[in-house]
């Protein structure tokens, strides 16, 4: 009796220039894999895979040092994931359990889960929560922990203080303005969408500044940052995901004891010029805490997070916004739409 079975993947097949292309992936809707178990090994069916702006970093060459691995070329992409064991040659995983873990871009697949280190990256969904598994890719998976322990552990709000969130329609700044709220601050969203304008009002945002309305325009940017501040002077947390001219923006509205984590640079990721920071003397004279993050570093204080984010979900204070796209050979265009700002929201793929 033949084991081989056939099933679908997306090949990263060449190194992005600028924007991802679809071009840069191929994919195979036949592909044929013998689903023979060995020692520690369980046969998956993917159910939903999650697409996030950190993933155009890896699709280079030279990615920064202490930064994840590049994705190799030929290979599927390996992502955050949820997925369905259908047999198991694992002692701590049985056939129906739902797993949210690292997978490839392949509908079915073999996964070998060997070693505590390993094993740490794939965890049962307790199914008696009742919420949809996609939240386990976003307010209860990496970007949920991003904005938990990025906005809360680094920019310590306090009630009545101002706040800004860049990119704020997406996956991790739509829950760190929330969270914002949920703190008693008040919150500005930087957005390149004016579609998204009234998502954003539903979650709570007091104001919301279209960046693509400057044009670049550092010192315009910043006028209109303290307008929508008032009547509070000026702004104490920024939540950083652009870099670039925004940043710029944001850090000459800071107040004296800002505090700014930078949590991404959007602008930077599709090979335009790096612009920052460079703001020395504004960091110095304003006393400015600026500081970069990489959510891995807090998963030791996990349960903390998923904890604390389940219950605000389950009382109704944390909103949840999801763009689906159906099929892995559509990833290449949920993508795209991570940086053209067509989204809002995680992105998540129906598999």
């Amino acid at each position: 009796m033949s084991n081989t079975i056939t099933t679908q993947t997306l090949i990263y097949s060449s190194y992005p220039e600028g924007l991802v292309k679809e071009s840069d992936f191929t994919y195979n809707a036949a592909l044929e894999i013998d689903s023979t178990l060995q020692a520690d090994e369980i046969l998956v069916e993917l159910l939903h895979l999650s697409v996030d702006p950190y993933m155009r970093g890896r699709m280079s060459k030279n990615v920064p040092k202490g930064y994840f691995p590049a994705f190799e070329i030929g290979k599927p992409i390996n992502g955050g994931g949820v997925a369905k064991v259908l047999k198991s040659n694992h002692e701590n995983f049985k056939e129906g359990d739902v797993l949210l873990g690292y997978f490839d871009w392949q509908k079915i697949q073999k996964v070998k889960i060997s070693g505590e280190a390993f094993l740490k990256n794939y965890v049962k969904i307790d199914a008696s929560i009742p919420l949809p598994l996609s939240y386990y890719l976003g307010v209860l998976g990496m970007p949920g922990m991003t904005a938990y322990f990025g906005f809360l552990d680094i920019c310590q709000p306090k009630e009545g203080e101002v706040v800004v969130v860049s990119a704020a329609s997406g996956a991790v700044g739509s829950l760190v303005g929330q969270l914002a709220k949920i703190k008693g601050c008040k919150v500005i969203g930087i957005s390149g969408s004016t579609e998204n304008v009234q998502h954003l009002k539903d979650l709570g945002f007091d104001e919301i500044i279209n960046y693509k309305d400057f044009n670049n325009d550092t010192n315009a940017l910043k006028e209109a940052i303290e307008k929508a501040a008032l009547p509070k002077t000026g702004v104490d947390c920024y939540f950083d995901n652009v870099g670039g001219f925004v940043l710029d923006a944001v850090t000459l509205s800071m107040n004296r004891y800002g505090r700014i984590s930078c949590c991404g640079s959007i602008s930077e990721y599709n090979g335009q010029k790096d612009l920052g920071p460079r703001l020395n003397s504004v960091y110095v004279v304003r006393e400015l805490k600026i500081q970069g993050f990489i959510v891995g570093s807090f998963y030791h204080r996990l349960d903390e997070g998923v904890k604390a984010m389940t219950k605000w979900v389950l009382e109704g204070k944390l909103k949840v916004l999801e763009s689906k796209v159906a099929g892995l050979e559509n990833i290449p265009k949920a993508l795209i739409k991570l940086f053209t700002g067509d989204k809002v929201g995680k992105m998540i793929i129906d598999v």
